[in-house]
């Protein structure tokens, strides 16, 4: 374990090293096992565990609040979302950044000059509950030269009784303030911490959920150095903010069991995806949804022995049978072993819906180029089992095909930003 790094979020092995090497296999699990004791468990609510479509709603965008008609639209936003991409699990409604210093309102400013006031915060967090989607507030700690009113944690506790929201998105901050813990208590309910930055170490106990920002995710199969040690703790991957291709992510996430951030208004900048990427995500979330408990299972492996050299297997135990997530990245598809068979196990390809064969003891099947795959092991192929593996297999995965995103043009057409005027609203 001591030649292998980490670099942005990965491990980093070096050339020539044998993951399958029982001795080496032997120091993983003591390592990961002394770290975990170090700094005790790590539990997070299963209603976050299921998360793994996040997504950042701009609450001064066009596509949420109508002017003409003043009104919001939540409810067409979930739909979009549902259409493109799945539906969202969770939702980080942003209302600041760029707008502070045009004037002398603060974050919290931003939430209450709403149309509606807070009323409209009580009915974004409301409308998205009942569609089972959490909701997460937004925290600027570098807000710290416009009015400050009450100050940030009296203001954010404010937003957060009104709101009913889940928990706060912490900009640019790794861990959560020790100061915080005993008045965030008085709320007398359970709120959910999420970091812009990576938490490590002790940090990870406060902070249930972080974003992947600029992780290694190219190529694919790659071995996360916190999902590795803790598997509960929710990563929603984002590489690049302003990319608009994001294949590479998706794929990485069903082969790590991480969650995806879809950011299509970075802070102004249209960065849709394209819908090559918006279909594979479709297609694998409800993979991800259904096996969430095996994605956070503690004791999964990482590039088990494979059929082939060039195929990435890693192994992902569960209360219904054990899932495979295959990654495979090269220009052309693959057919052939998997990986090795138990006896007395039945195996179900999760993409096309059907029963895998056997040969030799090595599980066969394929993978299309440049992309992913799963396998479910099971004793028995139940009527229960087949009802499940008929809800979440797509059939198969849209093909990859290159996308040059110069030629798409940007959606909507520009409009005017109407001139600026001194804040009047309310200050409490």
């Amino acid at each position: 374990m001591k030649d292998i790094g980490a670099r942005h979020g990965a491990w980093v092995l070096p050339k020539g090293i044998d993951l399958s090497d029982p001795a080496l296999r032997r120091e993983m699990k003591r390592v990961r096992r002394e770290r975990r004791k170090k700094f005790g468990p790590i539990r997070r609510p299963e209603q976050l565990q299921k998360c793994f479509v996040e997504t950042m709603a701009f609450l001064y965008d066009r596509h949420l609040y109508d002017r003409s008609t003043r009104t919001w639209r939540i409810d067409e936003f979930l739909d979009r979302g549902e259409r493109e991409f799945g539906g969202y699990d969770q939702v980080i409604l942003w209302q600041s950044y760029p707008r502070p210093g045009v004037d002398e309102r603060n974050q919290f400013d931003y939430y209450r000059d709403l149309p509606g006031g807070l009323d409209t915060l009580r009915k974004w967090v409301s409308v998205c509950h009942k569609r089972g989607v959490r909701v997460l507030l937004t925290y600027n700690p570098w807000d710290r030269h416009t009015r400050q009113g009450n100050r940030h944690l009296h203001d954010l506790i404010e937003m957060l009784k009104v709101s009913g929201a889940d928990g706060v998105y912490l900009d640019t901050m790794h861990a959560v303030p020790k100061a915080w813990t005993k008045p965030l208590a008085m709320l007398g309910r359970h709120i959910a911490f999420e970091s812009e930055g990576t938490p490590t170490g002790a940090a990870l106990r406060e902070m249930h959920s972080a974003w992947g920002q600029g992780w290694q995710i190219y190529p694919p199969a790659q071995i996360f150095d916190s999902r590795w040690l803790w598997p509960q703790h929710k990563t929603f991957l984002t590489h690049h903010r302003h990319q608009r291709n994001h294949w590479e992510e998706v794929c990485c996430a069903l082969f790590t069991g991480t969650g995806v951030l879809v950011w299509q208004n970075v802070f102004g900048n249209d960065t849709s995806w394209v819908e090559r990427d918006k279909k594979l995500l479709r297609a694998v979330k409800p993979i991800l949804r259904a096996f969430w408990r095996n994605f956070a299972h503690p004791d999964w492996q990482p590039f088990i022995p494979s059929g082939n050299n060039e195929l990435k297997v890693n192994q992902w135990p569960g209360p219904v049978g054990t899932v495979y997530t295959l990654c495979w990245n090269e220009k052309q598809a693959y057919r052939g072993p998997l990986f090795a068979a138990k006896k007395g196990k039945t195996y179900v390809d999760l993409i096309s819906g059907k029963k895998c064969t056997t040969r030799g003891g090595t599980v066969v099947g394929a993978v299309g180029a440049r992309s992913v795959g799963a396998v479910l092991e099971v004793d028995k192929l139940t009527a229960g089992v087949k009802d499940l593996v008929a809800k979440v297999a797509p059939g198969r995965l849209p093909r990859y095909v290159e996308v040059n995103t110069d030629t798409i043009p940007p959606q909507g057409k520009p409009k005017r930003t109407p001139l600026l005027r001194r804040y009047k609203g309310r200050k409490p």
